[in-house]
């Protein structure tokens, strides 16, 4: 199986990666740099060799969570509107049952 080993001068392994890997092209350069738990690596700018970064994908659940939410909002608001149509209703009855005074 082929196998891509990134090692230092004195032999230490710094990484490896067996199965399907992309050959290097050109140059291998690393970096050392910290990544947030927010985020995840893209890539890295060639020209900058500044690290790429994306927001984590949200889980099936954040998604989820989010829908609820938006979703118990918009209930909000329809149940406001359901109350004040109740209101006007009740008013306009009224006003039928006393003969429009």
């Amino acid at each position: 199986m082929k196998t891509l080993i990134i090692y230092d001068e004195t032999g230490q392994q710094i990484f490896f990666k067996g199965g399907c890997i992309d050959e290097p092209v050109g140059e291998v350069k690393s970096i050392i740099t910290d990544i947030p738990k927010d985020k995840v690596l893209k890539g890295v700018d060639i020209k900058t060799g500044q690290p790429i970064l994306e927001d984590v994908p949200k889980s099936q659940m954040e998604l989820l969570q989010e829908e609820l939410a938006q979703n118990t909002k918009e209930m909000a608001k329809k149940d406001l509107a359901i109350e004040q149509l109740q209101k006007d209703l009740a008013d306009l009855t009224k006003q039928i049952a006393l003969g429009g005074k």
